[in-house]
């Protein structure tokens, strides 16, 4: 019984092969077709077939092809004329010089070759190495967003307990603006990563644009007061209250804007303003901003060239920056189906007009607007609804579980799919919030399985994930589910999708009580009193973003004035920086200080 080929011989029988076909084609073509030429042009068809034959199958196919040809013009050339091929010395000139040129078009197709499979084999490693990535942030973004959905979730539910200590409001405010921070952090190095995978996609909400604006203008506003500039801000009227977008797209197209604004502006004021244009559509709303500054303006030639990455005007030499953020905004306007328009007079400032179209958010009420984590509750007892939470963590489910039956729900709990599926035969409910992710059975079979149960259609699933990627959204509502919602979870995004979904009012809830906010005001008569010395040294410490500098610094102050040391550690902890260096400039501080001493 013979045994498998080896590979070296079937390798071998492969060249073989082509080369034989390789001159088989190129003699019949010249002797049939080029048959006139007699012993003129002799190579004229074989050169072609050496190179198509070394590309096919390597430097050697190509050098096989070369001799067999060098053997039917040496031997059968009776074929193709009357007269023999060698006739003279120059004969054999003509045949060495075809060899050698057959050797380098063999040389030069087996780079070819070798540089396009080093390609493929480098384009394999890319996409496995992308999808290794995907995976990975996948996995993170689960892993993260987990432990934060009950750290945001129940500090905001104890911010609006009445039952709560006031002393305790403090540290309450705290942990959820940490867990917030941490939040944003962890969405912006997502977000990059989306981007440089190309996969980047719309992330569509309901959202307060004037909101937006206002919160957009106000954490840039110390920015612009550090410059001694004048930030305002105008809303025309008829401004709806909710549209339909990528708020977070929205959000960073405008601190780029204003951000650059107050960058290149050396004196003067930023004016920005929202306002509106009629759409075709009545259901739509074209969002208008511009951002007006009086800096140092862009020439004319130099207009269209802001936009492209990377680069950088002449009058921006002594900025610093990648040259990415005018870049960046185009393409977010132009993904939200928008248009971005500059005017500028060099010297004279720059304004930037921004137009983008929203779907107008019908339905949506005020729980959706209000600034603070809101509670809510249904407005009558009639059509009191059950629901379904199917989820694996304890922690996540019983935040769930406590918003919903505070808010008059009735609520069961099952801990993966396989018993949320047993819980649905059993309870049939009208609502089920299922985790995606989950042991025994994930959240997409147990939807789909649910599907084809009895009264399964009618059910109204909302499926709950961390996930980053569109496309894995894309599965989650192919799998059946009626909605999504993004992990950490928000009072307002689980009631607004129950409200999309169900036939329920929902009002908000009075807490009865207001929580203290946070007093991390710097004293300024407090930062007076410093020695000159100390401030100079805070001041240095904060521009040099050096945490251990600023630490070191601050707890130097705390010898002596422990209170002012712990807002200081309050204000660095959130990155305030700049805070810190408004409070030192409105107290003199300075260089010029530190020299009059002297």
């Amino acid at each position: 019984m013979s045994g498998p080929v080896p590979k070296w011989l079937a390798a071998t029988a492969s060249k073989l092969t082509i080369a034989l076909i390789a001159v088989v084609v190129a003699a019949l073509v010249r002797m049939l077709l080029l048959a006139d030429l007699g012993t003129r042009i002799v190579w004229v068809t074989f050169y072609p077939l050496v190179m198509f034959a070394a590309l096919l199958g390597g430097w050697a196919a190509g050098l096989l092809t070369a001799v067999f040809s060098c053997a039917v013009a040496i031997f059968a050339w009776r074929l193709f004329a009357d007269v023999p091929f060698i006739k003279e010395g120059a004969d054999w000139l003509g045949v060495g010089a075809f060899v050698f040129n057959c050797i380098l078009i063999a040389a030069v197709a087996e780079a070819a070759r070798r540089s396009r499979a080093r390609a493929e084999v480098a384009r394999e490693k890319a996409e496995t190495a992308n999808r290794a990535k995907s995976a990975f942030l996948a996995n993170m973004s689960h892993e993260l967003r987990t432990p934060l959905n009950a750290i945001l979730g129940f500090s905001s539910m104890m911010q609006r307990d009445p039952s709560i200590p006031k002393q305790h409001s403090r540290t309450l405010s705290i942990i959820n603006r940490s867990g917030t921070h941490l939040l944003s952090l962890i969405n912006t190095v997502l977000d990059m990563a989306k981007v440089e995978s190309g996969r980047s996609a719309l992330e569509i909400s309901a959202f307060d644009i004037s909101r937006t604006l206002k919160e957009t203008v106000e954490l840039l506003r110390p920015r612009a007061e550090l410059k001694e500039l004048t930030l305002s801000l105008d809303i025309a009227d008829g401004v709806p209250p909710l549209v339909l977008g990528d708020e977070g797209k929205l959000r960073q197209i405008l601190t780029n804007l204003i951000g650059n604004a107050i960058k290149f502006t050396p004196a003067g004021s930023i004016k920005v303003r929202l306002g509106g244009r009629p759409a075709r559509d009545a259901a739509q709303f074209h969002a208008v901003v511009t951002v007006a500054d009086t800096g140092i303006g862009i020439d004319l030639e130099d207009q269209d060239r802001v936009f492209h990455a990377f680069v950088q005007l002449a009058s921006e030499s002594e900025q610093e920056g990648t040259g990415l953020g005018l870049s960046i905004t185009r393409d977010f306007v132009e993904q939200m189906d928008g248009a971005i328009r500059i005017a500028s007079v060099a010297g004279e400032g720059s304004t930037f007009e921004v137009d983008v179209p929203f779907e107008l958010a019908e339905g949506e009420t005020e729980l959706s607007r209000s600034g603070t984590p809101t509670l809510a509750r249904l407005a009558t007892e009639e059509g009191e609804g059950r629901i379904l939470i199917v989820e694996d963590n304890r922690v996540n489910s019983e935040l769930l579980r406590q918003i919903l039956e505070q808010a008059g729900f009735q609520v069961r709990v099952a801990a993966n799919g396989a018993k949320g599926i047993e819980a649905y035969e059993e309870w049939q409910p009208q609502f089920i919030w299922m985790d995606w992710r989950m042991p025994v059975m994930d959240g997409l079979e147990a939807t789909n399985r649910i599907r084809k149960l009895n009264g399964g259609e009618e059910v109204k699933i909302a499926v709950l994930s961390a996930s980053v990627f569109k496309d894995e959204r894309d599965q989650i509502m192919a799998a059946g589910a009626d909605d999504f919602v993004a992990k950490p979870l928000e009072f307002d995004k689980i009631y607004n999708c129950m409200r999309r979904h169900l036939d329920i009012q929902l009002v908000p809830v009075d807490s009865g009580s207001v929580v203290e906010q946070v007093d991390d005001k710097l004293d300024r008569q407090a930062l007076a009193e410093l020695p000159a010395s100390t401030r100079l040294e805070l001041h240095d410490a904060v521009l040099s973003l050096e945490g251990n500098a600023i630490a070191s610094t601050i707890a130097r102050i705390a010898e002596t004035d422990p209170l002012l040391a712990s807002t200081l550690s309050e204000q660095a902890k959130y990155l305030r920086y700049t805070e810190i260096l408004l409070a030192l400039k409105a107290v003199g501080q300075g260089r010029e200080e530190e020299t009059h001493e002297r």
